[in-house]
């Protein structure tokens, strides 16, 4: 009696469990939570942006389905007023209530800078990709409205375009920071990062180019 008891007990018992259990959770884990994440990141919203009441200087960073204004605009249409405002550098639309935009500016391409202009503040959300990166814009003299295709926060050095030969007394403005050029030395001021989907102003006295917003 006493020698078949132990034999039968602590043999089947330590064999079925550490088998089952280490074998079917680590395979299971990992196959299934890296794959569906990458799938799914791109549907949701890239920009995301509070525009504040009066001006608001802003990046349309996301290469989205549609580009008309009233297309890109229609989620914050419940907000806008009559003579709310949109301007490129060179043209503009205002809103007209019962029919939406109306004016020279009638689409934004990304990487695209631009200033809007509300009565009533609100939050704008739009579904894309991001723009690819390098890219290449043109720089005239004089004052540019300067996109920001970043999608992360860059110092100056970095985030503005390269190929350019920026000269003493150059300036790069926010809404509300600048800095200016010194040869020998960079970009000093106030304003020292550049945030996405914001957009800034850039001066160059020189003859300006094709200048490149590099990957960073």
């Amino acid at each position: 009696t006493p020698t078949a008891t132990p034999t039968t007990t602590p043999t089947a018992t330590p064999t079925a469990n550490p088998t089952s259990a280490p074998t079917g959770t680590p395979t299971a884990t990992p196959t299934v939570a890296p794959t569906s994440t990458p799938t799914s990141a791109p549907t949701s919203p890239v920009m995301a942006v509070e525009i504040t009441k009066g001006w608001t200087w802003l990046t349309l960073n996301v290469q989205t389905a549609a580009n008309g204004i009233n297309e890109l605009f229609s989620s914050i249409r419940g907000s806008l007023v009559n003579d709310d405002m949109i301007k490129g550098q060179f043209e503009f639309t205002s809103f007209y209530e019962g029919f939406g935009f109306f004016g020279t500016l009638n689409s934004l391409t990304a990487p695209a800078m631009f200033k809007i202009k509300m009565a009533n503040p609100a939050s704008l959300r739009l579904a894309g990709t991001p723009v690819p990166l390098p890219l290449q814009v043109s720089i005239a003299t004089g004052w540019n409205f300067l996109p920001n295709p970043h999608h992360k926060s860059a110092n100056l050095a970095t985030g503005l375009p390269s190929g350019i030969s920026y000269q003493m007394d150059d300036q790069v403005k926010g809404q509300l920071q600048f800095a200016s050029y010194y040869p020998g030395y960079g970009w000093f001021g106030s304003l020292d990062q550049l945030t996405p989907a914001l957009g800034y102003m850039l001066y160059v006295k020189g003859a300006g180019g094709q200048g490149t917003f590099e990957a960073i």
